[in-house]
């Protein structure tokens, strides 16, 4: 009789020892699929505290990872759209260029025709003063 006594003692404290672990472990895991939650760190045994604050701090820098993430996602948006704005000023700007050098040619030919109306115009003056001089003076 003693002896299963012993037995029923032994199998009893192996049982509560398994069942508080399996309860340590089903609150260590609980909200680990739910994304977390809020769980009370300062329950239970010890270990079982340092474990929930290590993933306490865990989920928090993971959180905080995320958020830089999408803030660095936000910014590749944004310099992407400034990247086309400055493309399509460029090409703005390359088209110009392609125009100018015909703006330019035009403003080269009027020089030259004024130059050339000036010369006319000089000859022409100079002509009509000598004959003036010659019809003078002969």
């Amino acid at each position: 009789e003693t002896q299963v006594v012993v037995d029923l003692r032994s199998e009893h404290a192996r049982l509560a020892k398994e069942l508080r672990r399996h309860a340590d472990r089903a609150k260590l895991f609980s909200g680990a699929a739910g994304g977390g939650g809020d769980v009370d760190v300062e329950a239970g045994p010890s270990h079982v505290r340092e474990v929930l604050q290590e993933r306490k701090h865990t989920t928090n820098a993971l959180r905080q990872t995320g958020d830089t993430l999408e803030q660095a996602r936000e910014t590749r948006a944004d310099l992407a759209a400034q990247r086309e704005a400055l493309e399509g000023s460029t090409a703005t700007a390359a088209g110009m260029l392609g125009r100018l050098p015909t703006i330019d040619g035009v403003i080269q030919a009027m020089r030259q025709k004024k130059v050339r109306e000036n010369a006319v115009v000089g000859v022409t003056i100079g002509c009509c003063a000598s004959f003036l001089l010659w019809a003078v003076l002969f």
